[in-house]
C-alpha cells in the first residue's frame, strides 16, 4: 500500500526547492510526473529519450522523463521519498512505544491493586476489548495436573456455554509449548487448526511467561475475516507480561488465605 505520493512529496519546502535547483542545473531538460504520468513540475517533454521510475519499497510512485539526465533527478526524488517514509516509520515508532508505556501505566495500578485472580484478568479482558476488534478472547491458564487449560476470564461466542477446561491442543497449544506469539490471520488454512466449537477466521495468541515458562495463554480472535497486525500482537504482549506478574501474586495471595483458612480451623481443635 502506498502511504506516499510524489505530488505530496513535492508540496514539502525543503524537498520542492532540493529538486527545482537540480532542475535548473540541469536546464529544465526533464519533466516529472505522478505514477499516473501527469505532469507535475519541470518541463513537460513531448518527446523523450529516456523513463526512469520514481520507486519506494518496489512501488512506483512517479516518472521522470527527458534525456540522459532524467536518471539523476529521478535517483535524487527516489532517495528523497525513501528518505520521507522512514522519517513517517520512525515517528510511528516512536508514537506506539508511547501507546504501549502509556497502557502499561494506565492498568498498572489497578493490577497492583487487586488480589483476587478474576478480577485480575477481567481487567485485561476489558482492555483487549476496548483496543483491538475481536468477537471472542479469554485468558487461560494451566490446570494443577499440566494437562489442559482453564479460561478463568472471557467474552464472546467462542466461550459461551462452554467447560472452563479445554485441550492443550491446536494453535493455542502450539504458543503455549513454544512460548511465543502468533497471529494467524487464517485459521482454517494453518494445518495446526483444531475446531472446538464456534468458527473463527482469525486470531491472536499470546503466552502467559512466569520465569520463561508458559503458565497459561492470552487467546483473542474473530469471526470475521480480520487482518491482524503485528501492533495488534505487541498490545497483547504487554498486556501478557503485566498481568502475569499479576496472576502470580493473586494465586499466591489466594494459597495464604487457604492455608490461613486451614490453621484457623486447626486451633479450633487445640
Amino acid at each position: 500500500m502506498k502511504t506516499l505520493n510524489i505530488k505530496k512529496l513535492l508540496s514539502q519546502t525543503e524537498i520542492l526547492f532540493i529538486v527545482q535547483e537540480m532542475l535548473n542545473i540541469v536546464n529544465n531538460t526533464v519533466g516529472i510526473y505522478d505514477d499516473s504520468k501527469q505532469f507535475l513540475l519541470g518541463k513537460k517533454q513531448e518527446n523523450f529519450s529516456v523513463s526512469i521510475p520514481i520507486e519506494i519499497e518496489d512501488l512506483v510512485i512517479g516518472w521522470v522523463q527527458g534525456d540522459f539526465r532524467a536518471t539523476a533527478i529521478a535517483s535524487l526524488l527516489t532517495y528523497l521519498a525513501n528518505r520521507e517514509i522512514e522519517r513517517k516509520k520512525l515517528a510511528k515508532e516512536a508514537l506506539d512505544k508511547y501507546q504501549e508505556i502509556n497502557l502499561i501505566y494506565s492498568i498498572s495500578d489497578k493490577l497492583t491493586a487487586n488480589l483476587k485472580l478474576q478480577e485480575v484478568t477481567q481487567i485485561i479482558i476489558e482492555e483487549i476489548k476496548k483496543r483491538i476488534a475481536a468477537t471472542s478472547g479469554a485468558i487461560m491458564l494451566l490446570d494443577r495436573d499440566k494437562r489442559q487449560l482453564e479460561i478463568i476470564s472471557a467474552f464472546g461466542q467462542q466461550y459461551h456455554h462452554k467447560s472452563t477446561l479445554i485441550p492443550i491442543t491446536g494453535i493455542i497449544g502450539h504458543v503455549l509449548l513454544e512460548g511465543r506469539g502468533e497471529i494467524v490471520n487464517d485459521v482454517l488454512s494453518d494445518p495446526r487448526f483444531v475446531q472446538i466449537s464456534d468458527p473463527l477466521n482469525s486470531l491472536i495468541c499470546v503466552p502467559l511467561l512466569s520465569k520463561d515458562k508458559a503458565i497459561g495463554v492470552i487467546s483473542i480472535s474473530s469471526e470475521k475475516s480480520t487482518f491482524y497486525k503485528a501492533a495488534d500482537l505487541k498490545i497483547i504482549k504487554a498486556l501478557a507480561t503485566q498481568v502475569t506478574s499479576a496472576i502470580a501474586n493473586a494465586i499466591l495471595h489466594e494459597k495464604m488465605l487457604q492455608e490461613q483458612q486451614v490453621i484457623s480451623k486447626m486451633e479450633r481443635y487445640f
